[in-house]
């Protein structure tokens, strides 16, 4: 809207833009916080933003399968462990094999995992080990 005119621009558009924003002060709360962006929406900036953006992205309240493997695939440890700790955050599973598979070098992660309910029964050894 400019000037009171509609402009053509959604809102959706708009606040896709600013989650692709480069810099992570203007994309971090959008895409902490916006339920207008689409799980496709999240996987594409997953893809190609930054770690800041991947950290923002993994704290929503609520994450599906699709976004949680790719930032598994291209997350940092910060990024994995603040999802391993979001009771939101869904892991398809291989995701949690892979989560697992790092919790052996991580404590912390390790930590994060354990309190979780839904790690899947046959990978609770392999949690266990890497909390030892």
């Amino acid at each position: 809207m400019i000037d009171g005119v509609y402009d053509g621009t959604s809102e959706a558009s708009v606040v896709g833009r600013l989650a692709r924003d480069k810099n992570i002060a203007i994309a971090g709360p959008v895409l902490t916080q916006s339920n207008r962006l689409t799980d496709h929406d999240l996987v594409e900036i997953a893809r190609h933003q930054s770690q800041a953006h991947l950290l923002a992205i993994s704290g929503r309240s609520s994450l599906n399968t699709s976004v949680t493997d790719v930032l598994i695939e291209r997350g940092n440890a910060d990024v994995t462990c603040k999802m391993a700790a979001n009771a939101g955050a869904r892991f398809s599973e291989i995701g949690f094999v892979k989560v697992v598979h790092v919790a052996r070098g991580n404590e912390a992660l390790a930590i994060a995992l354990a309190s979780r309910s839904d790690v899947p029964d046959e990978l609770q050894p392999f949690l266990q080990l890497a909390s030892a």
